[in-house]
């Protein structure tokens, strides 16, 4: 039976899923996890051919999942989302209905910094990494809106940032800290010096989302274009070109993560404990459940009233302090 990871590498109907999706758009992490599911659900089915696969299969291969690999409902439901694009998009056949077993839900209260351990964090990073960390708390962007970020996307006039293509293919707008007016334009000011030593060097391309580099020939090199946060290297891409990327997201990872022991956090302090902590702080000051919706980019509002439950502990008094 071939593996997953052969599926994966040799198979060209993975081969045709990955440009399909690379054609809709679809973010890069999108594309990597429904590789992976694609590839490991083939292997499961152990088809000779693609025209083998059928709907059916994917009802027992998602039960498989839920009984025997015993994995969580957002996992089944991410390996089913992958697969319906394998169906409808790719091999162009309808799933029918899927009556598999489903996975546990389970709610779990996210875990939040107090505004103490986030003064205590911030006292522990500094440069790139700093003004990221408050720009996340600050915003409750997710760490990949907040490594796309690009110099067009700031908006001092308004006091807004722009996010582009976020979770969904969705653009919103998120209120710009005020606090942070000054880092940020001075920010700006150092992506420019390496804008233009770039460009004296001969580079300066910066990648394009679509088609927009064929459409707009000279908006790779524009100022406007270039990531807020660039890499410290010049990399080559796929097609040959070299390109001054974002930075990547294991490095503002690592440093939050060293920062929290520094500052003698018990909690796991990662960038999306940022966003949490936005969330409910923003709750905790008064503020409107559906405006947070919007500001965290969420589809449903159900998705936001978890962090109800954080500021509903806060505001709850144990009985013991009563007496």
């Amino acid at each position: 039976m071939p593996t997953a990871e052969t599926w994966k590498n040799k198979s060209p109907l993975i081969a045709k899923m990955r440009e399909t999706m690379a054609v809709n758009h679809l973010s890069p992490s999108t594309i990597e996890s429904y590789i992976h599911w694609a590839a490991c659900f083939c292997s499961w089915a152990d088809c000779g051919s693609a025209e083998c696969l059928e709907g059916s299969m994917v009802e027992r291969y998602l039960t498989h999942l839920a009984v025997n690999k015993k994995v969580s409902a957002s996992t089944q439901n991410q390996s089913f989302n992958a697969l319906l694009y394998l169906f409808r998009n790719v091999l162009k056949k309808e799933l029918g209905k899927i009556d598999s077993c489903r996975a546990k839900t389970s709610q779990h209260v996210p875990e939040w910094l107090t505004k103490p351990e986030l003064s205590e964090l911030f006292k522990e990073l500094d440069g790139d990494w700093l003004l990221m960390a408050q720009l996340g708390y600050g915003t409750g962007l997710r760490l990949m809106e907040l490594l796309r970020l690009r110099v067009k996307d700031l908006d001092f006039g308004n006091g807004h940032i722009k996010v582009h293509d976020g979770k969904g293919g969705k653009d919103r707008l998120v209120t710009m800290p005020k606090s942070l007016c000054n880092p940020l334009k001075l920010k700006i000011e150092e992506v420019k010096i390496i804008h233009s030593k770039d460009l004296k060097d001969g580079c300066g391309e910066v990648w394009m989302p679509g088609l927009l580099a064929k459409k707009y020939p000279s908006a790779p090199k524009d100022i406007k274009w270039q990531y807020l946060f660039p890499s410290r290297e010049i990399c080559r891409a796929n097609d040959g070109a070299l390109r001054r990327h974002h930075l990547f997201p294991n490095g503002f990872q690592t440093a939050l993560r060293l920062a929290g022991q520094r500052a003698k956090i018990i909690k796991r302090v990662h960038p999306h404990i940022l966003r949490h902590s936005f969330a409910t702080h923003f709750l905790e000051n008064g503020g409107n459940l559906q405006m947070l919706q919007k500001l965290l980019g969420h589809k449903s509002v159900e998705t936001t009233m978890i962090y109800t439950h954080c500021v509903d502990l806060n505001a709850a008094r144990s009985p013991l302090d009563q007496l």
